[in-house]
């Protein structure tokens, strides 16, 4: 966030956003220190540098704005793209899309916040260590123009952008919890490095996620306590 001085300091008025994008990526960040692999030419990754009218205690409320963005543009092309705790998208419990989201907080306020996605779009061969990855062209048999997203993708953050500046946050956690991920449906997970069975419930302010186990136990998981496990118990990313 240090390298972007200048455009915090020359912000032009009227300016929501500057975003940039590029189809080759050869050094893709995941959250924590998670690698995004992604083959030249056929994916997207596509940052943005926003200056969100947020107290820095509802930060989380952009991350949420962020995914349902991604979401949305990902339904016009794909069946029931869903909204993976803490920063995936997920269509037919395969992961199609990585979001990582950086805040620079001073005081009470966020002074700047860069966030980023990669999309996998044209790609069909992915590197096996990978859990469960998907692209559209897997899902749809199609190709597709990946600057068309890109501009397609910048339009819906601009889109969206006023539930923001307006405070209309219910609004914006409304449509998350609409698309999330297992929510309020029972599940297998790990936590604590016991397996169990329980059931989302929704998030904390700071956006930890809150699972209630089969015997009422309501647990708060950060990134990292909780491991998401599919049916018949073998560990996903």
């Amino acid at each position: 966030m240090e390298s972007y001085p200048l455009y915090l300091e020359n912000w032009e008025a009227g300016t929501l956003f500057y975003a940039i994008y590029t189809n080759h990526q050869t050094e893709g960040k995941g959250l924590a220190d998670n690698r995004w692999l992604s083959e030249p030419l056929k994916n997207l990754a596509f940052s943005a540098l926003f200056r969100p009218p947020l107290p820095a205690q509802k930060q989380f409320i952009f991350n949420q704005y962020f995914a349902v963005a991604i979401r949305d543009l990902l339904a016009q092309y794909l069946p029931n793209p869903q909204i993976k705790w803490p920063n995936d998208i997920y269509v037919n419990e395969k992961k199609i899309a990585g979001i990582l989201i950086h805040h620079l907080i001073q005081g009470e306020e966020i002074k700047a916040t860069i966030a980023g996605v990669g999309i996998n779009i044209n790609q069909i061969d992915f590197d096996p260590t990978l859990p469960n990855p998907t692209s559209m062209a897997l899902i749809t048999n199609q190709l597709y123009d990946v600057d068309q997203i890109a501009h397609e993708l910048a339009a819906k953050l601009d889109e969206l952008y006023g539930l923001i500046i307006n405070q209309e946050w219910d609004t914006i956690e409304k449509q998350y919890f609409q698309h999330f991920y297992r929510y309020l449906s029972l599940g297998n997970y790990k936590i604590g490095g016991q397996e169990m069975r329980g059931t989302i419930v929704g998030l904390s302010p700071y956006g930890q996620l809150l699972i209630q186990g089969e015997g009422g136990t309501l647990f708060t998981c950060n990134y990292k306590e909780v491991i998401f496990l599919p049916p018949h118990s073998t560990t996903e990313a």
